[in-house]
């Protein structure tokens, strides 16, 4: 069992650094150790850059620490409140999308690049700027 009690370690992230495509990560382990460069671990198609002062968790296969890779690195002072069954993205700045079973609840600025095709009625509470004038209808 003693093996196993070496391959997971908490890391208090100090910085991150991408080299040859790869996000590295430094920090120090709840002991004061400290790691360099180690590879952040995440899943296909996602993608995040902890803050420092972030929490991960070291996963060393084998035990060996020098070849491990860090991941689900969060501070909880920032994480959202959100209800049960609900998924968030958030940053450190406090923009957050809200995934429940209403919908998407985006709390931050949005620009889209490229055609947005809605099925469906648009409601807006504020005002819509059209920058080029083009409306089907249209009034004063």
């Amino acid at each position: 069992m003693s093996a196993f009690t070496s391959q997971l370690v908490r890391v208090r992230i100090e910085s991150t650094r991408y080299e040859n495509g790869q996000l590295l990560v430094t920090g120090t382990g709840m002991a004061g150790e400290r790691f360099e460069d180690l590879v952040w671990h995440e899943p296909h198609g996602f993608h995040s850059r902890p803050h420092a002062g972030s929490v991960g968790y070291l996963i060393a296969p084998g035990g060996r620490r020098e070849q491990g890779m860090v991941m689900a690195a969060a501070d909880p002072g920032r994480v959202p409140e959100i209800g049960v069954g609900e998924a968030a993205m958030y940053d450190n700045t406090g923009n957050k999308v809200v995934l429940s079973s209403d919908g998407w609840t985006f709390n931050m600025n949005l620009t889209i690049n490229g055609n947005v095709e809605v099925n469906g009625d648009i409601h807006a509470t504020g005002t819509i700027i059209d920058d080029g004038g083009n409306t089907n209808h249209h009034s004063h």
